[in-house]
């Protein structure tokens, strides 16, 4: 799977929950830390408010919203503040009781409590043209007890929006990563079937070319005739051979689980180890090799085998892509943090046969013609590997038609 767009994926779904939760986070904190200065309706109650002394009675908050009335117990008015509630100075009890029903009757908001110690009443009333105004207050100077229930409900809320967020944003997520494995898959399998049908036809031909000449090699009686149809199947064997070696690597690193160990090691002292190593492989296929170097020692982390395997398997590459006589040039640059090394030589690939070269059992007519068939799969392993270093490959045709691979391993 690609890595980047997987990271655009999460990274995406990130910003949006994020976006979201911090919203809901705002209104939450918010909400709970206006809850102390918050009130719904306010219920007055007349008992709450006895004094010992009528004239000390005090109506916090919205008390020019609020009348009320004092009479001591023979119904006499001593005191009255706010809208007129009574319009007479006195009371007979039918009488103050009539008032009283009245205002029930009128659904008036009222309440009266008796001060018995000091003997009066007193009748308070919000009116109701005023109610809705006293309805919600806000309170900045009064220390107000917290609503505990409500702050459970509004905590429980924002957890069950957190968790609700969560749970979306992995079904997003996962969606869309399900949907990318499943294109991966399918592009996957469809290479598993070219690859399928590639192994076949390209091991089809040397072995039955192998079992033609070995049972003309049986009843052959000329000696020369004979040596000449062993050396075919010498050959043709080989090139069986070579195909199942680069399947096998190549197969082998399409395995997540193969993570070879890695080390500091000196890649220019590999790549002269391997020129030394096929020296006369080269005169023979009329290949000069010309290294160059911009440091002598180039120190990168990586597992030795599989890096002298990425060299020898561009070696190969050349030695069947080249064209007689030619160089090949190898040269390793520093720059950026990476150890820039570059594979080039004289060939005859066109542009459009260089974007096939990277693809396992790639066939060129050039390819063909040196009897490579599948010497794509090398190149295939080369960047299995390569990659695995956190590395990278590219390959580009220079000015001087030399065909040139380019690889790039941090240091």
């Amino acid at each position: 799977m690609n890595s980047n767009k997987l990271n655009r994926i999460f990274v995406k779904n990130y910003l949006y929950m994020l976006a979201i939760l911090m919203t809901i986070t705002v209104v939450t904190v918010l909400t709970i830390g206006l809850m102390p200065f918050f009130s719904g309706e306010k219920d007055f109650d007349a008992s709450d408010l006895l004094e010992e002394d009528y004239n000390d009675i005090m109506i916090p908050k919205i008390k020019d919203k609020v009348s009320y009335v004092v009479m001591d117990e023979s119904y006499q008015v001593k005191k009255q503040v706010g809208e007129k509630i009574v319009d007479q100075s006195k009371y007979t009890q039918e009488e103050f009781i009539f008032l009283i029903n009245k205002m029930q009757t009128e659904e008036q908001k009222f309440s009266l409590a008796h001060q018995q110690d000091s003997g009066y009443w007193l009748l308070l009333v919000i009116e109701p043209s005023l109610r809705m105004q006293a309805s919600v207050q806000f309170n900045f100077e009064e220390e107000r007890t917290p609503d505990l229930l409500g702050m459970f409900i509004i905590i429980a809320s924002y957890l069950l929006l957190l968790g609700l967020g969560v749970y979306i944003f992995s079904k997003i997520t996962s969606k869309e990563v399900v949907a990318i494995v499943s294109k991966e898959n399918e592009k996957k399998q469809d290479a598993l079937k070219h690859l399928i049908l590639d192994v076949s036809h390209d091991l089809k031909n040397p072995i039955m070319a192998m079992q033609g000449y070995a049972k003309l090699a049986m009843d052959e009686t000329d000696i020369d005739k004979r040596n000449e149809y062993l050396e075919i199947i010498s050959k043709q064997s080989n090139r069986a051979n070579y195909l199942s070696i680069h399947l096998f690597e190549l197969a082998k690193w399409e395995l997540n689980d193969y993570q070879p160990i890695k080390k500091k090691m000196d890649l220019c002292e590999l790549i002269r180890l391997c020129i030394l190593e096929r020296e006369s492989e080269f005169k023979v296929n009329e290949l000069e090799i010309v290294f160059t170097t911009e440091k002598e020692e180039v120190e990168i982390e990586g597992n030795e085998q599989e890096i002298l395997r990425v060299i020898h398997n561009l070696l190969d590459n050349a030695i069947l892509y080249h064209a007689k006589p030619s160089q090949l040039k190898i040269c390793i640059d520093c720059e950026a943090g990476f150890a820039k090394t570059s594979f080039a030589n004289r060939t005859n690939l066109k542009n459009e046969e260089l974007l096939k070269v990277m693809k396992p059992f790639a066939r060129t007519e050039e390819s063909i013609r040196y009897h490579a068939q599948g010497a794509g799969i090398g190149l295939q392993v080369v960047r299995k590997i390569v990659e695995y270093h956190n590395g990278k490959v590219e390959c580009v045709i220079n000015e001087q038609n030399e065909f040139v691979i380019l690889l790039f391993f941090p240091i």
